[in-house]
């Protein structure tokens, strides 16, 4: 790997103004000077670590209003970050744990015991939780039997096909 000597620049700052004298960096045998201000990543540094020159730069870039003065416009965050936060909100990391809060206290605090037992019990008090607000087109129980039911009344000859 060769390196380019001239694009190399050396920023000096520190509290030790001898270690700062005395050291010498070099790059294929040609000397780096020190500079004042150095501009990395689009932060101009300098060696007062003040930024006062990283401020002038960037204010320079700053919209001019002939009556209203300077102008910095801040664009909003976009519509990604909404969606994103909405993904959070609604997940089930998120609301995992109001919802077993609102399980009875009987059900939560039971310890020792196996998960098919916890499940069972969970599925029974989960039955008895009715739908709210109740959705159009099921029953309130849900049961295979009563949308077995529901199916063959629509297919009677004389009906429209739709929910009563």
């Amino acid at each position: 790997m060769s390196l380019n000597g001239d694009k190399f620049e050396l920023l000096r700052y520190g509290p030790t103004q001898d270690m700062k004298q005395t050291t010498e960096y070099k790059c294929q045998n040609q000397l780096i000077m020190a500079t004042d201000h150095v501009k990395d990543l689009g932060v101009h540094m300098s060696t007062d670590l003040t930024f006062s020159h990283h401020f002038n730069k960037i204010t320079k870039t700053v919209n001019n209003h002939p009556r209203r003065g300077r102008l910095c416009f801040m664009r909003r965050a976009g519509g990604a970050s909404q969606r994103v936060h909405t993904l959070i909100h609604h997940s089930f990391t998120f609301t995992g744990t109001r919802l077993f809060n609102s399980v009875p206290r009987e059900i939560r605090n039971l310890t020792g015991i196996t998960p098919d037992s916890f499940k069972n019990k969970l599925d029974k008090w989960l039955a008895t939780v009715p739908d709210q607000p109740p959705t159009p087109g099921y029953t309130s129980t849900n049961s295979l039997q009563s949308v077995v039911h529901n199916m063959r009344r629509e297919e009677l000859p004389g009906t429209s096909g739709r929910p009563r």
